[in-house]
């Protein structure tokens, strides 16, 4: 993949993580959380399955209004897939999940 397009792709995967959740993805299903997985997983550049604050900022993440403590959840230096998913989960609820 060239880097253009995974710049694309990231920012795509950051604006659907902070987008309201009036956007047409609302309620994403399963398909939309995969791919919003699979780019976190194209940024994590050595593979250890988290994103660190320089693999963050190389991704161009935080151009997208959203700062890099707001994924790490539990403050840890360290940006998780589940971290990561749970940020897309808020404000895209699944389908099947009740809405508190």
């Amino acid at each position: 993949m060239k880097p253009s397009q995974k710049t694309i792709l990231l920012a795509a995967a950051c604006a659907l993580a902070i987008a309201s959740p009036c956007a047409a993805m609302e309620h994403a299903g399963p398909h939309a959380r995969a791919q919003v997985g699979q780019l976190f997983k194209q940024s994590d550049a050595d593979g250890n399955g988290s994103l660190s604050k320089e693999e963050f900022q190389a991704a161009r993440l935080a151009e997208y209004g959203v700062g890099f403590e707001t994924f790490d959840a539990n403050s840890d230096g360290r940006i998780t897939l589940a971290e990561y998913l749970a940020l897309f989960e808020r404000y895209h609820p699944s389908e099947h999940q009740p809405e508190l």
